[in-house]
């Protein structure tokens, strides 16, 4: 629970209070400790009364002794004595089990083990002494006015007591929250139910205890100098079926999101919880729940997803893997919250799996999964860091999670469902050569990724003549206006499986993100970080720029070239006429593709972002051959 600190009134606060007797209100001011049956004006009033009878306040569970009413029967003052003797009783009695608090003078005696017997034991012991007072002939010897000035004290005695308990409490409970929020962070956690809880009067461990001494009443309503001890709990109980927030490993990591967004585990007879360690690792057998806190309609799914993976990552008929595979991929993109739980599940078999074979089947099921739906915000980070980490089987499946990670950083997905020949090609592409994501120098090994005779890469050359024959040249906003997300999908796979299928497009701006998307997501970028802050410090000089283009590789200086021959086509003053895409809005665009920016702070990409928009608009100039 976390407590906002508001500014005071230099007057004081005015705390609306109840009337024991009469239920009538009346305030009290906190600085002077004058009483008003009327709400003074133009002043700071706090519903002292509604927040001990709100929400927040009975998650407090404030035990505080109230003062009862000053006029009773002898009927009631002595039921309240037997009954308050039979408390007192039956404390001693339970003396061993429970911590027992004496005062040393007439006030009362407290014991702190049950808040609900605490709180009846204190109000009977005052109200016998009321009742006591009222045989003894006071009320008789009083007039009205003396009355009314009597219940005025000890309305002011009651709300400087109460005051006293409330910010001593709250001092606390803040002096807590600051010191233990690792622990008390758990029942806000992923899907934790946030209504009130009800304190049961058994007290437990889980509960923070504290003892707020209040000031105790003499015989006539005055203040007593020696005080009484009240407990008050700080929090409410924790929510069992939730996890604790409190992380085992610092950082990111499947661990890391596990200690804080798995679901309890508990099995066998006795309902043991599952160590943390074996809830993250390989399991032959289905959990008993899911991992996650799902709602209980998706806990179906859940269970089906899991084999699902199992199936896959064993030796049953492709057939039927493929039929389940389809619909788990269409089942993240209808139930959003059932995700992160399938990407939880792979992880999980992925780790300390005993069979290299089947691991690897788990690792190319994730980055497929990629292509359909995407992790939340919350996991992409520790799945990103999960990948770096995990003994991936191949360098080159390694890179294909990366780059299906970096892809989900991005954007937000696709959002439509898979089709049969969508999902055929995207399980195609982990065992092929990476065409995106891929280095300049291993493109240039690859014949298959190669023209050898250009010595450019093919996916370039393809996609510069799609922009052409598709009549990019009299598409405004080329390279400005974004393409339709479902079209740049399908021929982004169709690229990546080697099945370039481009007859049913007919919008140029489709190639020409791809072409943006395949510079953007190059493992190394075309100018390398090297020659960056080179770049930067002259980036409207041509002798410069021509340094800088002399010194890269012969595979990357061979695209820059190619890239500028295309640019200067596009700059001749009829297409630029209907493209509205001069020099300067290419160099826009293509500045942080061409020359990233090796620092990720977003001051420095900001401060540094002219600076590459013009050094590339003076490469686009210079006439480079």
């Amino acid at each position: 629970m976390r407590l906002c600190r508001v500014a005071r009134d230099p007057n004081g606060e005015w705390w609306e209070l109840v009337d024991e007797e009469t239920g009538a209100p009346y305030y009290y001011n906190s600085t002077t400790g004058a009483t008003e049956w009327e709400a003074p004006e133009q002043a700071t009033v706090v519903p002292f009364h509604a927040l001990l009878t709100s929400s927040v306040g009975r998650r407090l569970s404030i035990a505080v002794t109230n003062r009862g009413s000053m006029a009773f029967s002898s009927e009631q003052a002595d039921s309240l004595a037997r009954r308050a003797s039979r408390a007192g009783s039956v404390s001693r009695r339970a003396s061993a089990g429970r911590h027992r608090r004496k005062i040393s003078t007439g006030s009362a005696v407290v014991v702190s083990g049950d808040p609900a017997a605490a709180v009846a034991d204190a109000r009977a012991r005052l109200e016998g002494g009321a009742a006591r007072r009222e045989s003894g002939g006071v009320q008789a010897a009083e007039g009205a006015a003396a009355r009314r000035h009597r219940l005025s004290a000890q309305r002011n005695s009651q709300s400087e007591t109460a005051l006293e308990t409330l910010k001593e409490a709250l001092a606390a409970a803040s002096t807590d929250d600051g010191d233990s929020g690792s622990d008390s962070g758990s029942d806000s956690g992923s899907g934790s139910g946030s209504g009130d809880y009800s304190v049961p009067a058994s007290a437990t461990g889980e509960h923070f205890r504290s003892s707020v001494q209040t000031a105790g009443y003499g015989a006539h309503g005055e203040r007593a100098s020696t005080a009484t001890s009240t407990t008050v709990m700080l929090h409410a109980p924790r929510n069992r079926s939730m996890p604790s927030m409190r992380g085992g490993d610092s950082g990111l990591g499947m661990r890391a999101f596990a200690s804080s967004q798995f679901a309890a585990q508990k099995r066998g007879f006795l309902r043991r919880k599952v160590p943390l360690d074996e809830m993250v690792s390989y399991a032959s057998d289905a959990p008993a729940r899911p991992l996650l806190n799902l709602p209980r309609e998706l806990a179906r799914d859940a269970a089906r997803s899991f084999r699902v993976v199992q199936r896959f990552m064993g030796n049953d008929a492709a057939p039927q893997r493929f039929d389940d595979v389809l619909w788990l991929a269409n089942a993240g993109v209808r139930a959003p919250a059932l995700r992160d739980e399938v990407f939880c599940q792979l992880a999980k078999q992925v780790t300390g799996n005993p069979s290299a074979a089947a691991a690897e089947k788990g690792w190319t099921l994730l980055g497929v999964l990629l292509y359909a739906f995407r992790p939340s915000a919350v996991l992409l980070p520790h799945l990103d860091a999960f990948v770096a980490a995990a003994p991936v089987p191949t360098p080159a499946l390694r890179r294909f999670l990366r780059l299906q990670l970096a892809r989900a950083r991005r954007s937000a997905g696709r959002g439509a469902e898979l089709s049969a020949k969508e999902l055929r090609l995207a399980l195609t592409v982990p065992s092929r050569p990476l065409v995106f994501g891929n280095t300049l120098a291993a493109m240039a090994d690859d014949g298959e990724l190669t023209n050898r005779h250009s010595g450019l890469p093919r996916v370039l050359e393809q996609l510069a003549r799609l922009i052409v024959r598709l009549g990019g040249e009299r598409s405004e906003g080329l390279f400005r206006v974004p393409a339709n997300a479902d079209a740049v999908f399908v021929a982004r796979l169709h690229i990546e499986a080697g099945h370039p299928d481009f007859a049913a497009l007919a919008d140029p701006n489709v190639p020409a993100s791809l072409l943006k998307e395949w510079l953007r997501d190059l493992a190394e970028p075309l100018i390398p970080d090297a020659l960056y802050d080179e770049c930067m410090a002259a980036p409207d000089d041509p002798v410069v720029a021509a340094a800088v283009v002399a010194r890269l590789a012969e595979p990357a200086r061979r695209v820059l070239r190619f890239l500028l021959r295309f640019f200067a086509a596009l700059l001749q003053p009829h297409v630029v006429a209907r493209t509205k895409m001069d020099a300067a809005n290419l160099a826009l665009v293509f500045g942080p593709t061409l020359l990233r920016n090796p620092v990720s702070d977003l001051r420095d990409v900001f401060a540094n972002s002219a600076g590459e928009q013009a050094f590339v608009l003076t490469l686009i100039n210079s006439g480079l051959p």
